[in-house]
């Protein structure tokens, strides 16, 4: 990894990443009417970030597979933390932001395509935690896309539910439970 990121420390990586990842989210949805929006998903990240970043970012998932679940919640709380926790060095993407890539990954067929070349427990949770932040921001009036979660919620509980080995499995479930009794009881 030491070759990826030369002498340069991992803070600096991880916000030279999110800055890329900020500067030009995706497109989360309309890919049926626009066939050039479309392609333009399907090649995103690699767009983005390169081969050199994406190389680093799997190797980080290799070799950090046994702590993953746990960075990925740490991450997630901290991606939606907002206005309640001051970012002086404005590191953290807008809510706006990290509401696009989240339907990217859920919406999109470069998103979905893009999990599905991933290990299975991998895509679970960041289909769980993608669904979560769709939902938060429906429920902030953020959703700006109409983005529908429901489906999402229920087929990522369904698949979370056959996957053993996810140290949080039990909260997983109660929170895909409530999206989809939230959307279930307004339909």
């Amino acid at each position: 990894m030491a070759d990826l990121i030369g002498d340069t420390d991992a803070w600096t990586v991880f916000t030279r990443v999110l800055a890329k990842l900020s500067s030009r989210p995706p497109v989360p949805a309309g890919e049926g009417l626009d066939p050039a929006l479309m392609t333009g998903n399907i090649y995103h990240l690699f767009r983005v970030l390169g081969d050199r970043d994406i190389q680093l970012t799997r190797e980080v998932i290799r070799n950090e597979a046994d702590s993953l679940e746990l960075n990925m919640d740490l991450l997630y709380r901290w991606l939606t933390l907002g206005d309640r926790c001051p970012d002086p060095e404005g590191v953290r993407p807008p809510s706006d932001v990290v509401y696009r890539y989240a339907g990217f990954f859920m919406n999109t067929i470069g998103g979905r395509a893009y999990l599905y070349r991933r290990a299975p427990w991998l895509r679970l949770l960041m289909s769980y935690y993608a669904v979560s932040i769709l939902h938060d921001a429906d429920l902030e009036g953020r959703n700006t896309y109409g983005i529908d979660a429901y489906p999402m919620a229920r087929r990522v509980r369904e698949e979370i539910a056959r996957t053993p080995g996810l140290h949080f499995q039990k909260a997983y479930l109660e929170r895909l439970d409530a999206i989809a009794g939230y959307y279930a009881a307004r339909r």
